[in-house]
């Protein structure tokens, strides 16, 4: 009877380590808050992907966006791919530096 016990006892607890190695947490991806900046006062294009996309939208400087993915480009620049609001629908690539964020 005890080795019976024993053994149940064992089977839980490899059941109770396992499913608990099985779950993994939930990955949150945080959108960075910034807002146009270009020096130059012209609308910053917003491109339908890095360094020569179609552009599909102007911003004017002080539009507030948020930066949900970053890459570069061959020139060595940083491009950012933002949206209009943290949880929008992404609204295509600007160059990073003509963004100012928090």
């Amino acid at each position: 009877m005890k080795t019976k016990i024993y053994y149940l006892v064992i089977l839980i607890f490899v059941a109770l380590a396992g499913a608990g190695a099985t779950q993994t947490a939930a990955q949150t991806q945080v959108a960075l808050p910034c807002k146009v900046s270009d020096g130059t006062g012209t609308a910053l294009n917003v491109r339908s992907k890095p360094n020569g996309g179609k552009i599909v939208k102007k911003l004017k400087n002080g539009t507030k966006v948020f930066i949900w993915e970053e890459t570069g480009d061959a020139q060595d620049r940083g491009w950012s791919l933002i949206r209009l609001t943290p949880k929008g629908k992404n609204l295509g690539w600007v160059l990073f530096e003509l963004l100012e964020c928090e």
